[in-house]
C-alpha cells in the first residue's frame, strides 16, 4: 500500500488524448562513483530491469542503454544522448532523480520536442543546493515548467516520504508544477536499490494500467532475463487469485489506494 495519493484527476483525462506508446526510454539516476563502471551493469544495481519488464508486459519495447558518464551526468552530454534516442508523442519516458532533470532540460531547451507519457521518480526542480547536482549543469537556467507540461501527453510523479535528497515537499512541488498526480511511498529512500523499489514497481504497473488497460502481449525478442520481474508480474502480484495459495485467497490490488488529499 502506498502511503498516500494526492490526486488532481488529470491522469485518465490526459490518457484519452495520448496515443499508445510505441517505445519507452529509461533515464537513470547518476552514480557518483558508487560503482566500478568498467565492470558494471547500471540496470542490475537499480530497479530498471524490473521496470522494463513491466513496460514490456504492455507490449512496449524499452531502451535501457546506459547514458554516457553516469558518474557526473553532464547536462550537454546527457541531453544530446537523450535526443539521439528519439522523442515523440508515442514515447513513454521513465526518469529517475537527475534523469528527470535531463528530461526537463531537454523539453525546455530543445525545439519542438514532445513526449507521450512521463513517469517522474524522485525528481526535483532545483539543484537542491547540492554541489554534485549543481555541477551537472541541468539547472544552469530556470526550467520552463508550463512549456514542459505542454510537451507531455500525461505525467505521473512518485517518490518516497523518507527520500534524503528530494524531500517529499520538493517532489510535491514538482508534481504541482507539472499539474500531475503525486503518489508517495511510505519508504524507499531515494529509490536506488532494487530492494527499495517494491512500491515503485507496483505504482508503475498500476499507472500503465490506468492509461493503457490491462496490458498487451509482450515482445519476445528483447533478450533480457525474466526472473524476478516475471514473478512480480504474476497473477498474485497483480491482485488476482493465486491458485497456489494455501488458503485460496486473493491479494488486494494495490492500484492507487489510500488517502486522497
Amino acid at each position: 500500500q502506498f502511503l498516500y495519493f494526492i490526486g488532481r484527476n488529470v491522469m485518465s483525462e490526459a490518457a484519452e488524448a495520448t496515443p499508445f506508446p510505441t517505445k519507452a526510454i529509461v533515464i537513470p539516476e547518476m552514480t557518483l562513483g558508487a560503482f566500478d563502471t568498467n565492470n558494471f551493469d547500471f540496470c542490475d544495481e537499480r530497479w530498471y530491469h524490473e521496470a522494463a519488464e513491466i513496460v514490456r508486459d504492455f507490449g512496449v519495447p524499452v531502451s535501457l542503454k546506459a547514458f554516457p558518464d553516469l558518474d557526473h551526468a553532464r547536462a550537454d552530454t546527457w541531453v544530446s544522448h537523450l535526443l539521439s534516442l528519439g522523442l515523440d508523442e508515442k514515447t513513454l519516458v521513465i526518469c529517475h532523480g537527475v534523469g528527470a532533470a535531463c528530461l526537463f532540460r531537454a523539453l525546455t531547451d530543445a525545439p519542438d520536442v514532445r513526449v507521450g507519457g512521463v513517469i517522474v521518480i524522485a525528481g526535483s526542480d532545483t539543484d537542491l543546493e547540492d554541489d554534485n547536482l549543481r555541477a551537472t549543469g541541468f539547472f544552469y537556467a530556470p526550467l520552463d515548467f508550463p512549456l514542459i507540461r505542454s510537451r507531455c501527453g500525461w505525467v505521473a510523479v512518485a517518490g518516497a516520504e523518507d527520500d534524503p535528497y528530494a524531500t517529499v515537499e520538493v517532489q510535491a512541488r514538482v508534481a504541482e508544477l507539472l499539474e500531475s498526480d503525486f503518489v508517495v511511498f511510505g519508504t524507499g529512500l531515494h529509490l536506488e536499490a532494487p530492494s527499495e523499489a517494491g512500491e515503485l514497481l507496483d505504482f508503475l504497473r498500476d499507472t500503465l494500467r490506468l492509461h493503457h488497460g490491462e496490458g498487451r502481449p509482450r515482445p519476445d525478442d528483447d533478450g533480457l532475463p525474466r526472473g524476478a520481474a516475471r514473478a512480480a508480474a504474476s497473477p498474485a502480484a497483480n491482485g488476482e487469485p493465486d491458485e497456489g495459495a494455501a488458503d485460496g485467497s486473493a491479494k488486494k490490488n494495490p492500484c492507487m489506494p489510500c488517502v486522497v488529499m
